[in-house]
């Protein structure tokens, strides 16, 4: 689940593919999406606005979801058919949507306003539990696995992977801090 930047509104997803918005002044869902064909894994709006929710799902596909038309205007997809995504997240601008996978261990970034792949990040060796744009303007995407990794990449200066912090057990979620950008906190499944 996830609220939207103002925090009238909040964006549910169930593993029956469905996307339900509510909106948190009477709880009441004033629309259900139902495009998915797999289970949804994470969701998130549009940074900055409340127009629009995007979900990733063990369908493959990232969507994006128009809360004025009631629409869904955007379905992205990785390179090859049938690669169950696992979490999403979108750049500051709102241009860039990133969804990491179970399987292959990559990461995927898109344009939001054309559909396109842009990029796909590999260097993970197990599934990838998070992604964390940072806040600031510098490019940087911070990425959790399995594999007892967060990597953290330069995807806008093309430099690749400028850092791998380990991890004594698997990174279940890693977040930048939004005040301090040189900043990540993450959780493991073990101490």
């Amino acid at each position: 689940m996830a609220y939207s930047p103002d925090g009238a509104l909040i964006a549910t997803g169930g593993d029956d593919g469905k996307v339900k918005v509510w909106t948190t002044k009477n709880c009441l869902c004033f629309t259900t999406f139902k495009d998915h064909e797999g289970g949804i894994t994470d969701i998130t709006f549009l940074p900055k606005k409340s127009n629009a929710v995007l979900t990733s799902s063990e369908d493959g596909t990232v969507r994006a979801y128009d809360l004025i038309k009631y629409k869904c205007f955007r379905v992205m997809k990785p390179n090859k058919e049938g690669t169950p995504l696992t979490c999403l997240a979108v750049d500051q601008s709102g241009d860039v949507v990133s969804a990491g996978s179970k399987d292959p261990y990559n990461v995927y970034l898109w344009s939001l306003k054309t559909g396109l792949l842009l990029d796909i990040l590999a260097g993970h060796k197990a599934p990838i539990s998070s992604i964390s744009f940072s806040n600031s303007s510098n490019g940087y995407l911070a990425t959790s696995s399995w594999d007892n990794t967060v990597k953290i990449w330069d995807i806008f200066g093309k430099n690749g992977i400028l850092e791998t912090f380990e991890h004594s057990s698997e990174v279940l979620s890693v977040k930048f801090n939004p005040s301090n950008p040189s900043e990540v906190i993450t959780t493991t499944l073990s101490g």
